[in-house]
């Protein structure tokens, strides 16, 4: 595990290559190679992607409490109203 969240696939393993009869090819390598940076730069647009939802969660916890606050704001307000009308 690389990082909370993470678990790389043993087909992607270094140690699985490791543990094979036959060298691996130049091809094979480079393949490897390959596909280690398409899932790296997966990784690192998800956790931008991550980062991203996160910052938009917090604003709209944000509204969320305002929106309650007005809530109960207008609620104290109505509140008051009946009581002066009866």
């Amino acid at each position: 595990v690389y990082r909370a969240g993470y678990r790389l696939n043993s087909a992607y393993s270094s140690t699985l290559a490791a543990t094979t009869d036959k060298p691996l090819t130049a091809q094979q390598i480079a393949e490897l190679k390959s596909a280690n940076e398409e899932l790296r730069a997966t990784i690192a647009r998800l956790e931008a992607t991550q980062t991203e939802l996160q910052q938009k969660n917090q604003t709209l916890e944000a509204a969320y409490r305002q929106l309650e606050q007005k809530l109960q704001h207008l609620q104290a307000v109505r509140d008051d109203d009946d009581r002066g009308e009866g």
